[in-house]
């Protein structure tokens, strides 16, 4: 899947190879202007997991994620040309 949202603005070929059930195959190129200012870009997104309280102690789980725009494609990202960190914490506050 091709998703401009996901790719930088400029030229971009898209290469298109098939191949039938007889096994031939065939393919095609197609040049493409990918333009505009639909990007997701950076961002950071944070929430509260869980929270629990015992008679001596109250304690929460925190989840957050940082997503910022890269040129590199990091193993792991779900999204080419973004770099994604997740970061999971747990506090405890004894009363």
């Amino acid at each position: 899947m091709f998703d401009p949202s996901l790719r930088e603005n400029g030229l971009w070929m898209l290469r298109i190879e098939v191949t039938d059930s007889g096994g031939a195959v065939g393919e095609t190129e197609l040049g493409l202007i990918v333009d505009g200012q639909m990007k997701l870009g950076s961002y950071e997104l944070a929430f509260k997991d869980a929270e629990w309280t015992s008679p001596i102690s109250t304690c929460g789980g925190d989840r957050s994620k940082e997503v910022r725009d890269s040129n590199l494609e990091l193993p792991g990202s779900t999204s080419p040309g973004a770099r994604h960190h997740v970061m999971n914490d747990v506090d405890c506050a004894l009363h």
